[in-house]
C-alpha cells in the first residue's frame, strides 16, 4: 500500500516539472477582453436635457390638486360575521394646470366628483382653498377658482398643434414631498376613444401611464407647446390619455362664463357607414351617417330628416362617422340655423335646422343605433321569442309602408330564415348581409307565414 503512494507521489512531482519546464520564459496570459460600452447615441444627452428642461419650462403653472372625498367602505360589525357598508372622507391626489392668471385652475373631472373640499397646493408651498367652477363629466375635465393674492403664471395655450404619432411627448404632475411627478413617451394616436368610455369626444393617445399624480397635468411637446391635458381614461395598460387643447380651451370658457357646459343637437339615431358603404349610396370621400330615427319634435324631424338619409355634411364640414356628427353639432351654439347636407333616394338634399339645448345626460343628444336593417329595407326584425316552435331566423315585427313596396309580401310576424341562401338566425346576420349589398339591388328572402313556405324579393335602398 505504501509503496503505491510512493508511485502515485513521484508521478504528481513528475507532472508538476514538466508543466515548469513548458511555461518557463512565456509570458503571462492576458486578461480577457470585455467588450466596451456603446458610445451615446447622437443627440441622446441633449434629448434627455430637453426632456428635463421642458418640464422645468411648465412646472410654475402646474399645481398639485388634494380633494377630500366620500368614498364606501366596508365595516366589520362585533359578533357579527357579516360586513356592512358605510361611508368614509378619504384623500385623492391630482394635478391641475393654472390657464388663467386671476386663478382659473383645470384638472380632471374624476379628481373633484364627489369632493366635500379642494385644495390646491402652488409651486411655492403655499396650500389654498380652491372653489369648484364648473365640471364636465363627458370630456374629463373641472374648472377651480383659487385666490392666490397674486397673478399665477400660465402656459402659452395660443394656437393648435395635431400631434402626429410618433412624436415625443412630456407629462407634467404637480410637486409632491418626493419632488415632481413627470413622465415621457410618444404619440400614438389622436382622435381616439378610450376604453370603456361612453361619449363621442376624442383623445389624444400616448404610452404614457397616467398615475394619479400625472391626471390633470399637462401634455408638451418638446418645444414646450402645450397639447392637452392628461387624465385617467381608459382602461389598457401603457396607454394614457389626454384631452386635446382645442377641446380644454371650449370647455373651459364656457365653465368660466356660466358653470356649465351648453351643448346642442338635432335629436336623431343613426349607424356610421364606411367609405365603402357610403361611396355606394353617393359620397365620393370619406363614411357617412345613415338616419335610422328622426324623433318627433326634434330639430331634425322639424328640418325634414327622415329615416335612410345619409349625412354627409354640415355646414360644409364633412361627417366621417357618428361620433363626428355629434362632436361637430354639440359645438354650435343652441339655436343656431345649420345647413345639412345629405343624400336622400341617391340624389344629393340639403335642408335646414335650428338646433336645440341638448339635455343635460350627453347620452340621451344622439343614439348610435347598430347598422340596423330598417333604414335599408323599411322592414325591422328581433330574434325568435322564446317558446316558439321556431328553430331558426328573425321575426318581422315593424314595416315601414311608406318605404316597403306594395307588392312586397311581407307581414308583421313572418319569419325570415334565410337571405339570399344564408340561413339568418340574428338580426345583425341580417343587417350585415344588407349592409354588403349595393343599393338598388334585390335580396331574396326565404320567410315563414302560418307553416307555408314563400320566396319574397326586397330592394336594399
Amino acid at each position: 500500500m505504501i509503496r503505491g503512494l510512493d508511485y502515485v507521489n513521484k508521478l504528481v512531482f513528475a507532472l508538476i516539472i514538466t508543466l515548469l519546464a513548458l511555461t518557463a520564459g512565456c509570458e503571462p496570459a492576458p486578461p480577457p477582453v470585455v467588450q466596451p460600452l456603446m458610445p451615446p447615441a447622437p443627440g441622446l444627452d441633449d434629448l434627455e436635457a430637453r426632456i428635463i428642461d421642458v418640464a422645468g419650462f411648465v412646472a410654475p403653472s402646474v399645481v398639485l390638486v388634494r380633494t377630500r372625498h366620500i368614498q364606501q367602505v366596508a365595516i366589520e360589525q362585533p359578533g357579527s360575521v357579516a360586513l356592512q357598508t358605510g361611508s368614509a372622507s378619504a384623500l385623492r391626489l391630482g394635478s391641475g394646470m393654472a390657464i388663467d392668471p386671476q386663478g382659473l385652475i383645470l384638472t380632471t373631472a374624476h379628481q373633484v366628483e364627489g369632493n366635500l373640499a379642494t385644495f390646491v397646493e402652488l409651486p411655492d408651498g403655499r396650500e389654498l382653498p380652491a372653489e369648484l367652477v364648473g365640471i364636465d363629466e363627458l370630456c374629463d375635465l373641472a374648472l377651480l377658482k383659487v385666490d392666490a393674492g397674486e397673478e399665477l403664471p400660465v402656459p402659452d395655450l395660443a394656437g393648435s398643434v395635431t400631434p402626429q404619432p410618433g412624436r415625443w411627448v412630456v407629462g407634467v404632475g404637480g410637486i409632491l414631498s418626493g419632488g415632481r411627478s413627470m413622465a415621457h413617451g410618444v404619440v400614438l394616436a389622436s382622435g381616439r376613444l378610450p376604453e370603456g368610455y361612453d361619449g363621442y369626444e376624442t383623445f389624444i393617445q400616448t404610452n404614457i401611464a397616467v398615475i394619479d399624480e400625472l391626471a390633470g397635468g399637462p401634455l408638451l411637446t418638446l418645444d414646450g407647446r402645450v397639447i392637452g391635458l392628461l387624465t385617467r381614461l381608459g382602461t389598457r395598460q401603457g396607454v394614457g390619455y389626454a384631452v386635446p387643447l382645442d377641446t380644454c380651451r371650449w370647455v373651459a370658457a364656457q365653465l368660466a362664463s356660466g358653470g356649465k357646459v351648453r351643448r346642442s343637437f338635432l335629436g336623431l339615431s343613426g349607424s356610421s357607414l364606411t367609405p365603402g358603404q357610403a361611396r355606394a349610396r353617393g359620397k365620393q370621400r370619406g363614411g357617412a351617417v345613415m338616419v335610422t330615427e328622426a324623433r318627433p319634435g326634434t330639430p331634425a324631424a322639424k328640418a325634414g330628416i327622415i329615416p335612410g338619409d345619409m349625412l354627409t355634411a354640415v355646414n360644409s364640414e364633412p361627417i366621417d362617422d357618428f361620433h363626428s356628427l355629434q362632436r361637430l353639432i354639440s359645438r354650435i351654439p343652441p339655436y343656431s340655423e345649420v345647413q345639412i347636407e345629405l343624400v336622400r333616394h341617391g340624389q344629393p338634399n340639403e335642408l335646414n335646422a335650428r338646433l336645440l339645448p341638448a339635455p343635460d345626460d350627453y347620452r340621451l343628444y344622439e343614439s348610435q343605433w347598430p347598422q340596423g336593417t330598417e333604414a335599408l329595407i323599411g322592414i325591422s326584425v328581433v330574434a325568435m321569442p322564446e317558446g316558439l316552435d321556431q328553430s331558426g331566423g328573425v321575426m318581422v315585427v315593424k314595416i315601414d309602408p311608406a318605404t316597403v313596396q306594395q307588392a312586397v309580401d311581407l307581414q308583421v310576424g313572418d319569419v325570415i330564415e334565410k337571405a339570399d341562401g344564408f340561413p339568418i338566425n340574428r338580426p345583425e346576420q341580417l343587417a350585415t348581409l344588407l349592409w354588403s349589398r349595393a343599393p338598388g339591388t334585390s335580396v331574396l328572402f326565404e320567410s315563414v307565414r302560418d307553416g307555408e313556405r314563400r320566396m319574397v324579393a326586397v330592394e336594399v335602398k
